[in-house]
């Protein structure tokens, strides 16, 4: 696991990990997304690849097969990027911020 968090009062957070792909399912139950993720084009990601250089880590526009979600509470909003490319298992990457 990755992951980075900077704020102070507003918290902003990268995280990335990998999970097991028969866990697909329960990790999206998990999660705050509000609907199904749908497949995107990576590099639609890479516009913002200046910002995340500096984390050599995040990299979702390198995934050949890459699903989008999003979701919110009253004071937490999160994307969720996976990389679903691999059989056995996927990379999960996730910005989130409390606000």
């Amino acid at each position: 696991m990755h992951a980075h968090t900077e704020g102070f009062r507003v918290l902003f957070t990268l995280a990335r990990f990998t999970i097991d792909a028969r866990d697909y399912e329960e990790f999206l139950y998990g999660t705050h997304c509000s609907s199904e993720p749908e497949q995107i084009d990576p590099q639609s990601v890479a516009t913002s690849a200046s910002y995340y250089s500096q984390y050599p880590w995040w990299n979702p526009y390198d995934a050949k097969i890459l699903v989008e979600c999003e979701g919110s509470t009253d004071h937490f909003s999160q994307t969720i990027l996976i990389d679903v490319s691999e059989q056995d298992f996927f990379t999960v990457y996730i910005t989130g911020s409390m606000h």
